[in-house]
């Protein structure tokens, strides 16, 4: 059926279920981000429907009250394995079930709870958790900045710059900072081949927004160690604020080089999703029969004392004071 769909058909497609006091999580569903929403077919996309990779998700969350509370996410794929798909498929199969008649307030709990039914989807969990602590503010009053205990009032944001070309990722920095009020800006970078159109951007950026604005950069896994070194030298005054996961997450040794090179603030991010494996185990020596370790040890003490009788053996020097 090629309806359109329109954000109300959304938000009524799922049916999950959460608690407040009793909440039942009512509705999960994608947003009307969808570049033509007349060909997705809900929970079963046809051959010919785009996939959902990277289109948002956004969440709802309502109470025997009536108090609703809303989340959204965005898979970023393919950085953290999740997609659309899996998503929509872990809140409408497992979470959403899982949390009907659970305590909103509960919320330290209920993830690591959902985390055991379906382990390795914290974008899913992400969303989610937005939503309850938006429905527990709205149910009792509170803002969330309360619910996080009260120390900021504010959380500044950046504006992710999306990788296209020069003009555009200008245009595209200068209007977020004019036009929203953006006062830091990240900017996706990458790969190695592209180093000097990078720096160029970046400075370019960095004349148009002027000195006050942070902007850091996120080769996301594009680059390699030397790369990088040369980029974040090219741009030492240029005030790079941070540098987001600038090789493979799984290059930890190249991340250690790279902050003892002194290479400014690192924010490693899929490297914290995958840390470093675990030293490998040294193999215990091999175990030798009693007659070879005395054998060893005598040929080895025969030897300390050959080395004692040459020291000895040898002319001595004389000295006058």
């Amino acid at each position: 059926m090629n309806k359109k769909i329109t954000r109300r058909d959304v938000l009524r497609t799922a049916a999950l279920g959460v608690a407040g006091v009793s909440i039942p999580f009512n509705a999960v569903a994608l947003d009307t981000y969808l570049p033509d929403p007349a060909m997705i077919d809900f929970f079963a996309p046809r051959d010919d429907a785009r996939p959902w990779v990277g289109d948002p998700v956004l969440i709802k969350v309502e109470s025997t009250d009536g108090v609703a509370g809303f989340g959204q996410v965005r898979p970023p794929t393919p950085w953290l394995g999740e997609t659309t798909d899996s998503i929509v498929a872990a809140l409408r199969h497992y979470y959403g079930p899982a949390l009907i008649g659970a305590n909103a307030l509960e919320r330290e709990l209920l993830g690591p709870a959902l985390n055991r039914l379906l382990p390795s989807n914290s974008v899913a969990l992400a969303g989610i958790d937005m939503a309850l602590h938006d429905l527990v503010g709205k149910t009792y009053g509170l803002p969330v900045y309360a619910l996080l205990g009260g120390t900021r009032r504010s959380i500044p944001l950046d504006w992710s710059i999306s990788l296209n070309p020069l003009d555009s990722m200008v245009a595209e920095a200068v209007r977020a900072v004019s036009e929203f009020g953006v006062r830091t800006i990240c900017l996706k970078m990458g790969p190695s081949a592209r180093w000097e159109e990078d720096i160029a951007t970046f400075k370019r950026v960095r004349s148009e927004v002027g000195p006050s604005v942070e902007i850091g950069i996120d080769p996301n896994e594009g680059y390699d160690l030397s790369t990088t070194l040369r980029v974040v030298r090219s741009l030492e005054n240029e005030r790079v604020a941070y540098v987001e996961q600038p090789m493979h997450r799984d290059d930890h040794e190249g991340l250690r080089l790279l902050r003892a090179q002194g290479a400014g603030p690192m924010e490693p991010a899929e490297s914290t999703k995958f840390p470093a494996p675990p030293p490998a185990a040294k193999p215990d020596p091999p175990t030798l029969p009693p007659d070879e370790i005395i054998r060893r040890f005598a040929a080895k003490e025969d030897e300390m004392i050959t080395e004692a009788r040459v020291i000895f053996a040898r002319p001595r020097g004389s000295c006058s004071f």
